[in-house]
């Protein structure tokens, strides 16, 4: 009998044992101990006002001591710097940065662009919240926190280029280099409009650098033009000076309409693209769809009404109708300000809060913008 409890026991004993080396292999994360990061700088109350001859200078380190994750081998965490106009409560941030250092350099630009996402006007100072978000790559929600806010003042600026010029008989400017239409700028040396082209034999377009003046200026080369998806896409080539010949024009599509025509005048591409002469807004946050109001080719707008509510959102449509191509934000925190992407999943998360918004849609830029009225 006394072997056979012992014989329990030592079991017992051998089982208590391999449940904690199973606890130890398997442990688990509270996360209520989580540490977030503590972001150090920049400076509480501080001012700063942008200018573009400075937009590629250092304005401040941003800085933060490292989250702790408690578990030894947990891979280390990531870092996104937020940044929403003081009082929203980040309910709409722009993200600065994603990293996996514990310092970023900040540059006038990077915060620039920050504050156009938030829609904030330029020129006109604004105060703005900054954090720091930890999380583990892959990981849960649960796993993600966030750091203490800092609070400052920034006055950004609108940032100006020197633009270039569209005209050419498939154009409402024609050969006239006085007349000819402005293009938007997009990003970098790339510039885009919106516009109807004519078309039919001898019509062709091409862009200058300065109205009145045929150099500089950007046509093509002899190589075919390339159709991918209905999207025209072709070879520029740029004329710097007087001296230089001519290059060829660039042959407008077989079908007159509304078009986007493209110009990058580092890489010396352009393209040409249809677009819509219509667009809707739908989603939860309108209801049943609207049809937007056209200011200019390729520029729509409406207005919706709020009520505060959380995580409403809507898209943009060429139509109603299952078949039409929608149109949503490139950022899950786009609610003032972004880019658009193409899907049935991109979708514009709207501000919540109650009000009266205006809703604008650039399609030369392909952004959108929401202001409060």
């Amino acid at each position: 009998m006394k072997r056979i409890l012992l014989l329990i026991a030592i079991l017992a004993g051998l089982g208590f044992m391999w449940s904690c080396e199973k606890a130890q292999e398997n442990p688990v994360l509270d996360t209520t101990k989580l540490v977030p990061a503590e972001l150090k700088s920049p400076i509480a109350g501080g001012n700063y006002v942008l200018l573009q001859i400075n937009m590629d200078k250092l304005l401040f380190k941003v800085e933060w001591d490292a989250a702790n994750y408690i578990l030894p081998g947990i891979v280390a965490p990531r870092y996104t710097i937020e940044l929403d106009v003081d009082g929203n409560n980040f309910a709409a941030p722009a993200t600065i940065a994603t990293v996996d250092t514990l310092v970023f350099e900040l540059t006038v630009d990077r915060l620039n662009n920050a504050m156009n996402v938030l829609g904030l006007e330029p020129g006109k100072q604004a105060a703005v919240n900054m954090r720091i978000r930890s999380f583990i790559a892959g990981g849960a929600e649960s796993l993600t926190k966030f750091s203490n806010v800092i609070t400052f003042t920034v006055t950004p600026f609108k940032f100006k280029v020197r633009p270039i010029w569209l005209l050419g008989n498939g154009t409402d400017a024609g050969w006239n280099n006085r007349g000819a239409i402005e293009m938007e700028h997009v990003e970098a040396a790339t510039y885009a409009k919106v516009t109807n082209l004519k078309t039919g034999s001898g019509v062709f377009f091409k862009f200058i650098s300065v109205p009145g003046q045929w150099a500089p200026q950007w046509g093509t080369d002899a190589n075919p033009v390339q159709i991918v998806d209905g999207v025209r896409i072709g070879n520029l080539s740029y004329r710097p000076t007087e001296s230089i010949p001519d290059p060829p024009a660039i042959p407008v599509p077989p079908v007159a309409g509304s078009y986007r025509i493209v110009a990058d005048t580092i890489g010396l591409k352009y393209r040409v693209e249809p677009v819509p002469t219509k667009l809707f807004v739908v989603g939860d946050a309108i209801g049943a769809p609207v049809e937007m109001i056209s200011t200019a080719p390729g520029k729509f707008y409406t207005t919706i009404k709020l009520d505060g509510r959380e995580n409403l959102t809507l898209q943009f449509s060429d139509g109603v109708s299952a078949r039409a191509t929608r149109f949503g934000s490139e950022s899950r925190y786009g609610h003032y300000m972004s880019r658009l992407v193409e899907g049935e999943n991109s979708k514009v998360v709207m501000p919540a809060k109650a009000g009266t918004f205006r809703v604008e849609v650039n399609l030369a830029t392909q952004t959108y913008r929401i202001v409060a009225e």
